[in-house]
């Protein structure tokens, strides 16, 4: 099989394609042939070792992909041969191994597709699609003015709509380049700022001077401080990442008057769900309603960006850019001679 590995940490340069042995499952295992392969921005700090993943030879990236099942181990039940499927190794315990034409992993990481779900679907909706799920129910959104930050991106774009099947009385929008401004509109934002300019002066010319009460933040540093200042009382600020390389932190100084407000600072992961011993049964449900809400014309993932597999490096280097919008897929039929990505 081909796959892109790393040898050791560091630039997108260090990702690289190579023939491997393809894995023959074990006991309890399937083997996918993959489609599609989801790029999330854990894969880059994975790459630079930030993620605090141990190197080891050959490592795999990648936590998602779409396809079929090719090959069963023992104990496996014979009518899963031929399926298409969502695999998702974060699901049983791994982020890695995803990057291939084939991935083996237990069969209690797969997950199989409805008919109508194409598998760049799946891979949109799937890591993404769960985590921006969780997020729409955390805290109530039914006529409060809503924040979502990076919302033209991979999670953004859709909790964006999740929040507005909510009924959200004002649902904002911000991006890092306007010209993303047509995708929110499409999707059903009611106003989009970007965080290049003056956004909390935007925002708030929008809302005729009410500033938000829930805000979902991916983005940390200086974008988090100010969206920690502009919150309304008794709102709620949930941070979920931290891709400007620092996370939403109140300062000793501010605190009293946050809390003396009764605002919240919420912190969001998948990871205690992933250890929770229901697990599997929570992504299964999360991935049926995300098909459901699919099928129904409810909610669009868009694909903003397709790579062949030999070009992994150029996905790193835009995810990382923050100029991509929707999911960035790589296509494992990669027909290249070339092997350094």
């Amino acid at each position: 099989m081909k796959a892109v590995i790393i040898n050791q940490f560091g630039g997108p340069e260090h990702l690289i394609l190579r023939e491997l042995p393809t894995p023959v499952p074990g006991e309890g295992e399937v083997l996918l042939e993959v489609a599609s392969v989801g790029v999330n921005f854990a894969d880059t700090m994975i790459r630079s070792g930030t993620a605090g993943v141990p190197m080891m030879d050959d490592l795999i990236i990648g936590s998602e992909a779409a396809g079929t099942v090719v090959a069963l181990g023992s104990g496996v039940d014979p009518a899963i041969l031929g399926k298409r499927a969502f695999a998702a190794p974060f699901a049983v315990g791994r982020i890695t191994g995803a990057y291939a034409t084939h991935l083996a992993l237990p069969a209690t990481g797969i997950f199989f597709l409805p008919h109508d779900i194409a598998f760049d679907q799946a891979v949109a909706l799937g890591l993404s699609g769960i985590v921006a799920l969780e997020l729409s129910r955390l805290v109530p959104l039914e006529g409060r003015t809503v924040l979502v930050h990076s919302a033209a991106g991979g999670v953004g774009h859709l909790l964006a709509q999740l929040v507005a099947m909510r009924s959200p009385g004002r649902l904002i929008g911000s991006v890092g380049d306007a010209r993303k401004a047509d995708l929110l509109n499409a999707l059903g934002v009611h106003s989009v700022v970007c965080t290049q300019e003056d956004w909390v002066g935007d925002l708030l010319a929008f809302t005729n001077g009410t500033p938000p009460d829930v805000i979902f933040d991916a983005i940390g540093g200086a974008v988090s401080q100010l969206g920690l200042s502009s919150l309304s009382p008794g709102g709620h600020f949930v941070a979920y990442g931290g891709a400007s390389g620092e996370y939403a932190a109140l300062s000793k100084e501010d605190m009293p008057s946050f809390v003396m407000s009764g605002k919240s600072l919420l912190g969001y992961s998948l990871v205690p769900l992933l250890g929770h011993k229901d697990a599997t049964r929570y992504l299964r449900d999360d991935l049926e309603a995300l098909f459901s809400y699919v099928t129904q014309g409810a909610l669009r993932p868009h694909v903003g960006h397709h790579f062949p597999l030999n070009e992994a490096a150029e996905a790193h280097r835009l995810i990382e850019s923050r100029r991509s919008s929707g999911k960035i897929i790589l296509l494992p039929e990669v027909g290249q001679n070339g092997m350094s990505v």
